[in-house]
């Protein structure tokens, strides 16, 4: 299976950081089949240093182009198929796993578990539900689609919504009539307490948390050490966790005076 990890976010920062400590040590989405595309706002120099840790192939795409809080991440999954062609027949994925960059993978054998049982499916759409009461919402912080199978970008038509995310893409999914199925997320469907949820995904706020679990939980990552030159008089070394020869790049010149940057490395 050929995978693209897409991670929208706004003003996120540390939370790739601790994305990629995660997805490093998974089983399947760290190898070569998995890519990822990050779709962010933020344009502190910091978001590079702290994506370097997604030591996946990976694509970096910063944007001023924002309509709102309820919206924006509406815009952001919208705008990153209709970039990467990711309703298109010969897209080159299997799947498109779309999550925030505090949704962490903490395990990926379930997640892989699922993906496998529907590769060959006529659902085109998998979702889940963080409400208990509400039926006609499907959360918008973790979904997945087969790109090859949603026939048309239905995140296009966002402008003049009023309501939810999560409200929206249950509209979406249901008025264009995409097969899909709902898969157990929460025991209760309430993603209150947040913690690791059925199929080892943890949405978290409180990033003290989540550095604690890594810290008591997660082996220490071997580190490296680069220079950074994109200053003319002083130089740095930071540390991060086993990246390519390409990762190591100093791209942090480039966020400066752009309003789109898209880079892989």
């Amino acid at each position: 299976m050929k995978i693209l990890i897409v991670i929208t976010g706004h003003r996120h920062n540390a939370e790739y950081k601790y994305f990629g400590q995660f997805l490093e040590k998974c089983l399947h989405l760290s190898s070569s089949e998995c890519e990822v595309f990050i779709h962010s706002n933020c344009k502190d120099n910091d978001i590079f240093q702290n994506t370097r840790y997604i030591t996946n192939k990976k694509r970096i795409y910063i944007t001023e182009k924002n309509i709102g809080h309820n919206l924006g991440g509406i815009e952001a999954v919208g705008d990153t198929i209709h970039m990467l062609g990711l309703a298109n027949a010969d897209c080159v994925y299997d799947y498109v796993i779309h999550v925030h960059p505090d949704v962490f993978i903490v395990n990926d054998q379930k997640l892989v578990q699922i993906l496998s049982e529907e590769l060959h499916t006529d659902n085109a759409f998998i979702v889940n539900r963080s409400f208990p009461d509400k039926l006609n919402w499907y959360s918008f912080d973790f979904f997945i689609f087969k790109p090859r199978k949603i026939g048309t970008n239905i995140f296009s038509n966002y402008e003049t919504y009023t309501e939810c995310p999560e409200r929206f893409l249950y509209n979406a999914i249901v008025s264009h009539n995409i097969p899909h199925i709902v898969i157990p997320r929460y025991d209760d469907n309430r993603w209150f307490p947040r913690r690791i949820d059925l199929n080892y995904m943890w949405h978290e706020h409180d990033l003290s948390r989540v550095e604690k679990f890594i810290r008591e939980n997660i082996t220490q990552m071997q580190a490296f050490t680069y220079e950074d030159t994109s200053s003319p008089v002083n130089t740095r070394t930071t540390t991060c966790a086993n990246p390519t020869p390409r990762s190591a790049q100093i791209i942090d010149k480039y966020v400066r005076n752009n309003r789109n940057i898209r880079m892989w490395f």
